[in-house]
């Protein structure tokens, strides 16, 4: 995600981030027991109408990713043999009570100081799709789980977890409980962390109301600015058709070349035969919903992100540091959320992992959250974890010292 050069407000965990957070989990009555299945067993097992009614029950902002919608989408452009659900059943009821679609992948365990890599590895990892897995909110439940990835998926020496709610049940059964902590190495890499929401009113000017009187006339001043400089050319294109997806992607790459991610970790969106497909496939399923900012002449910013279930979901953005006077990352977000609000306004804005300063500004929620790595209790994996805290731990010392001297 691109930071944007704009001032700050203070973060607010407030009560609406745990109604934007919580989990109506699924109600049992006995023993749970769990059973990992290939894509092809899916269907004999469970409906689309089921899995969807599972996922319904949960306010989990990342149900997107549970999705049977997502599932299939998965199953078009992943490798088989890297699909995996796990199905939790009441053997008293005999009742599916849990689904958790997993994705077997490398993930890349690593530590970055601006544009320097401190530590790296690549571990086999299953994430957990969703992070909160949709499952009845018990210890027991768990804990099978776990166990049950460790033992149908042995060539994985991971699990991910991208984004567990930090106050959650899940989140207290990792951190304290100690049946996990005999099962594997539980890690949280990054430490507590704040994720950022908005909650979508009905007009825009009820959502503007939110900041000071002078905030509000920056905002229309640098909008003003920009569509002078470009002679009223200015306009924010919304990309939600097969049709639109090439040239958004050429558009795109262009962009993301100028960006701080490439400059400093050189990190560019290629317009790859792969990624577009993709993309394509996500506008034939009715999820897609992107957005451009440009003129006639230039390209300014970019928002990659999906709409389902009454949330839009920002993936990548970015915009060319060339063009950075003219503030194109706060106006791309200003339209963005006045666009979203005007045409199919979903409930919520999940802006996604990373506290940079514009998700602050922008945001009405702000929810505590924790990645998860739990790893296989092998010798190499507790060295790794031994390594990255250490360096960590470095690395924060050096932070508060050198804000100390100033």
């Amino acid at each position: 995600m691109v930071p944007c050069p704009f001032p700050t407000s203070d973060v607010v965990l407030d009560e609406k981030s745990k109604a934007i957070r919580s989990v109506k989990s699924p109600v049992g009555t006995g023993r749970y027991d769990v059973e990992i299945l290939g894509p092809e067993e899916i269907p004999e097992v469970l409906s689309i109408d089921a899995w969807e009614d599972l996922r319904r029950q949960s306010r989990n902002p990342d149900t997107l990713y549970q999705s049977a919608l997502w599932w299939d989408h998965l199953c078009r452009v992943e490798p088989p043999d890297h699909l995996y659900v796990a199905v939790v059943n009441d053997t008293q009821n005999g009742a599916i009570v849990g689904v958790v679609p997993l994705l077997y992948h490398l993930y890349r365990f690593e530590l970055r100081a601006k544009n320097h890599t401190l530590f790296r590895a690549e571990l086999s990892a299953v994430a957990v799709l969703g992070s909160e897995p949709l499952v009845p909110s018990r210890d027991d439940v768990y804990e099978r789980l776990v166990d049950s990835i460790w033992s149908h998926i042995p060539q994985c020496n991971c699990i991910y977890l991208r984004s567990v709610d930090a106050d959650g049940s899940f989140a207290r059964f990792l951190e304290n409980t100690r049946e996990i902590r005999k099962l594997c190495i539980v890690y949280a890499p990054e430490g507590r962390r704040t994720r950022h929401f908005i909650e979508l009113p009905e007009t825009f000017e009820q959502y503007l109301a939110k900041f000071h009187s002078r905030t509000r006339h920056t905002f229309r001043k640098q909008l003003r600015q920009l569509r002078e400089h470009t002679r009223g050319t200015l306009e924010l294109v919304r990309v939600d058709s097969e049709a639109q997806v090439e040239e958004f992607l050429t558009a795109v790459k262009y962009v993301s070349s100028g960006s701080w991610q490439h400059t400093r970790a050189g990190v560019r969106l290629e317009n790859d035969p792969a990624r577009c497909d993709r993309m394509i496939d996500l506008a034939r399923r009715g999820v897609l919903r992107s957005y451009l900012l440009a003129s006639r002449t230039e390209r300014y910013a970019f928002m990659i992100g999906c709409q389902h279930g009454g949330v839009y979901h920002t993936i990548t953005t970015g915009y060319d540091q060339a063009l950075r006077q003219w503030s194109p990352g706060k106006i791309l977000h200003y339209l963005l959320i006045e666009d979203l609000i005007e045409h199919d306004r979903p409930r919520l804005l999940n802006f996604d992992l990373g506290d940079m300063s514009y998700k602050e500004l922008f945001g009405s929620v702000h929810a505590p959250d924790l990645g998860f790595l739990l790893l296989r209790k092998q010798w190499r994996n507790h060295l790794l974890v031994a390594g990255h805290a250490s360096m960590r731990k470095s690395l924060g010392f050096l932070k508060r010292l050198s804000r100390r001297s100033r």
